[in-house]
C-alpha cells in the first residue's frame, strides 16, 4: 500500500514521519528503531496469517517427511498442517516409503519457558 506522500527524515538524532506535508511523528531515533522493530513483528504475523494456506501445506509436507521442525507457531496453523498431511492423497503418494499411511505423524512441540 502506498500512501500519498509520505515521508521519513532524519534531522540530527530525531526521525520525524510526515504525510501530505503535516507531521505524524517525531521520536528520536531508539524510539524510532523499538518501533520499527514492532512493527515488523506484527506485519511477519500478519504475513503468516494471510500466507496460512501456503504454510499449512509446505508444513504438511515437512510432517509427512518427519522433518523434526514445522514453519509456523500458530496452535491453528499447525492443527490445519496435521490434518493436511494425514488426509492429502497428493502429499501422501508423494512420500513413497517415508512413512507408512497408518503412521502417526506430526511431531513434538518445543515450548521454552523461563
Amino acid at each position: 500500500m502506498k500512501l500519498s506522500k509520505l515521508q521519513v527524515k532524519q534531522d540530527g538524532k530525531y526521525v520525524w514521519i510526515v504525510l501530505n506535508d503535516d507531521t505524524i511523528l517525531h521520536l528520536e531515533w531508539k524510539a524510532a528503531l523499538e518501533m520499527g522493530s514492532a512493527i515488523t513483528a506484527v506485519a511477519r504475523k500478519a504475513e503468516e496469517f494471510d500466507r496460512a494456506p501456503e504454510i499449512i501445506f509446505d508444513n504438511a509436507v515437512l510432517i509427512r517427511a518427519g522433518a523434526p521442525f514445522g514453519l509456523s507457531n500458530d496452535p491453528r496453523i499447525l492443527a490445519e498442517a496435521v490434518k493436511e498431511a494425514q488426509h492429502n492423497k497428493d502429499i501422501r503418494r508423494s512420500n513413497m516409503g517415508s512413512i507408512k499411511s497408518e503412521a502417526v505423524v506430526g511431531t513434538p512441540n518445543v515450548i521454552k519457558t523461563p
